[in-house]
């Protein structure tokens, strides 16, 4: 089956720390959707007992407002509820949703047309089925509640069902040619909610589950999200910081602000957050820990258990940047309890070591090559060798690439990197004295995937691109061929073979840049200078219960497999990066005179 290349991969934060303002000022405007209101809740035809009509405490319709621009919902309403503790074993301020009302509400997003339903008392099954265009096969991918034990269990492909994205296409000039299975080929994950206080019940007809357990398995793991503030729903692109700055104010203005959370409240949320990470987090074997609860520091466990927010948001700081100290997990914004204009300040006291030296490493380099170089562009030169420069892995929206005649824009190479990376090749075509080129990625702390593979085929042909997928048990390699040229078709002419290839790597090289010297290095690319910084993982960029979004390691994971060649695999854990084969120090990474010399030297 064809990956999803929505995966992508974070950028490792970097911040002065004086202060990180993480509110973004991006002007995109809301997608407005139809309006159209569900159809009555089945629980007014169907038959309910009285033990379950006293067990409702709440049942409300609220405005579900669209702001992804990524997808157009077809619906804007949804109804919440709350339960006594007599149907579930969770607290009473848990918020519901009615499965099948859900999935109806996230029409537009979803293909919702595709979809079946097998009901039992005991269980619900939802499911698309898949086909493969060349070989006719068919399999089903699907999520099952079962309400007996509280388990759910998911199909690696399950969140396929969606239509193209609206803005941006991660995938464009990209060429599967080959998908090859080295683990088992069910891949799906089986998750046990029950000794977290997670309850799927049927009310009547109606099948019933939290929220957040709905938005994290079918909007988060494909980098969408439903917020709650209390008032609506808003539906979103990762997080609310891909607002406008007005409708983030907006959103965040809401009935919670400024106001204190229930006790309860914050036991949800905990548990919330203890299966995330006990479950889901990408990187539990790395960060040598089995259970958040027993990780955190006490100090952090009384601030997230506070019912001020103020003392959340210290907690949720020290969570992530020490207790933590994943270069993957970071915060983002505050939750909806937090007036509007309170933001994540980042000082050296909120941070551990690892991010303290990741840090200091990058203002280390980055003020070096000021000095050396000042503001060199992308590219450079240096005798017979170029050195191409770039700090992230970017795919721009489809609007700032392309004129309405389909011609790309002038300054699409600012803003997208495959276009980038042709505007340098197109200079160092120019140059007939250039036998090496250097790409540099020492600064560079991650991005998209689909761009980062588009990169790789100016100068790979074959580009084996190998991931697992650790809750699913699901290890595959995909071969992906790239139309550089845009011509419509991927030949020998699309990849820069006449040049001699070298990647320069720091131990600030992370995520993406990890993933890129990965590849390259498989593929006989020398990589140079000191060894990549890891982070394997795409991430999660999570929405808690009291709105707050935080980013983390999630399942998937990039990486090589050791015995590829002879058909087996074993999966290398490259969380904590990957040698160089070819050692420079520090002081010569922006000596340009110096690494055409070195270079020069491993040619010869």
């Amino acid at each position: 089956m064809k990956k999803n290349l929505l995966i992508f991969i974070s950028l490792l934060i970097v911040v002065s720390l004086t202060a990180c303002a993480t509110k973004s000022e991006s002007s995109s405007s809301s997608t407005t959707s139809e309006s159209t209101t569900l159809e009555p809740s089945s629980v007014q035809s169907s038959e309910v007992s009285e033990t379950e009509v006293s067990a409702l405490i709440e049942k409300k319709e609220y405005a579900l407002e669209d702001l992804n621009d990524e997808y157009v919902l077809k619906n804007d309403k949804l109804n919440g509820y709350y339960f006594s503790k007599d149907v579930h074993a969770g607290n009473e301020t848990l918020l519901y949703l009615d499965v099948d009302e859900f999935f109806v509400a996230m029409d537009g997003y979803l293909l919702y047309e595709n979809y079946k339903f097998e009901k039992t008392d005991t269980t619900y099954r939802i499911y698309w089925t898949y086909t493969d265009e060349e070989t006719n096969e068919s399999e089903d991918c699907d999520m099952v509640l079962d309400l007996e034990n509280d388990v759910i269990k998911l199909n690696l492909y399950f969140g396929n069902n969606t239509p193209e994205m609206e803005e941006t296409d991660y995938d464009y000039a990209l060429y599967e040619i080959e998908e090859k299975s080295y683990s088992n080929d069910n891949y799906v994950a089986t998750y046990s909610m029950k000794e977290y206080d997670i309850d799927f019940f049927k009310y009547g007809d109606q099948y019933m589950a939290p929220y957040w357990v709905l938005n994290l398995f079918v909007n988060t793991f494909n980098y969408c999200n439903l917020f709650f503030n209390g008032d609506e729903f808003i539906f979103v692109y990762t997080d609310l910081t891909s607002l406008s700055s007005e409708d983030y104010t907006r959103v965040k203005s809401s009935s919670l602000a400024g106001t204190n959370q229930t006790s309860e409240q914050r036991e949800d949320l905990l548990n919330q957050l203890f299966f995330i990470f006990d479950e889901v987090f990408g990187v539990k074997e790395t960060e040598n820990f089995t259970s958040l609860k027993e990780h955190l520091s006490p100090a952090t466990l009384t601030g997230l258990m506070s019912k001020l927010s103020s003392k959340n948001n210290v907690a949720y700081k020290a969570l992530c940047f020490k207790d933590l100290d994943d270069g993957h997990t970071y915060t983002v914004h505050p939750g909806f309890y937090s007036k509007p204009d309170v933001e994540f300040n980042i000082t050296a006291s909120d941070v551990g070591a690892a991010f303290l030296e990741n840090n200091k490493l990058y203002w280390d380099l980055h003020d070096d090559k000021e000095a050396k170089l000042g503001n060199p562009g992308y590219v450079r030169f240096s005798g017979d060798t170029a050195i191409i420069d770039f700090d992230g892995f970017e795919t721009a929206e489809s609007s700032e690439i392309y004129n309405e005649d389909g011609s790309v824009k002038n300054d699409a190479y600012q803003k997208d990197s495959f276009f980038m990376f042709k505007y340098c090749l197109d200079k160092i075509s120019k140059n007939p004295d250039i036998k090496n080129i250097i790409i540099d990625v020492s600064l560079n702390g991650g991005g998209n995937v689909g761009a980062m593979i588009r990169v790789l085929g100016y100068f790979i042909k074959d580009i084996y691109v190998e991931e697992y997928y650790k809750d699913f048990d699901h290890a595959v390699s995909v071969c992906y061929n790239v139309d550089t040229n845009l011509d419509g078709e991927c030949t020998d002419a699309d990849v820069y073979s006449n040049y001699n290839w070298y990647v320069l790597t720091s131990e600030y090289s992370y995520s993406a840049a990890n993933a890129f010297s990965i590849v390259c290095k498989d593929a006989g690319i020398k990589l140079i200078g000191q060894r990549t910084g890891g982070g394997m993982c795409s991430i999660l960029p999570l929405c808690l219960l009291d709105g707050t979004s935080i980013y983390t390691s999630g399942f998937n994971c990039t990486t090589y497999y050791a015995g590829r060649e002879n058909g087996e695999y074993e999966f290398v854990d490259v969380q904590n990066g990957i040698e160089v084969d070819y050692e420079i120090d520090y002081e010569y990474f922006y000596d340009d005179a110096y690494l055409a010399e070195f270079v020069d030297g491993l040619d010869n």
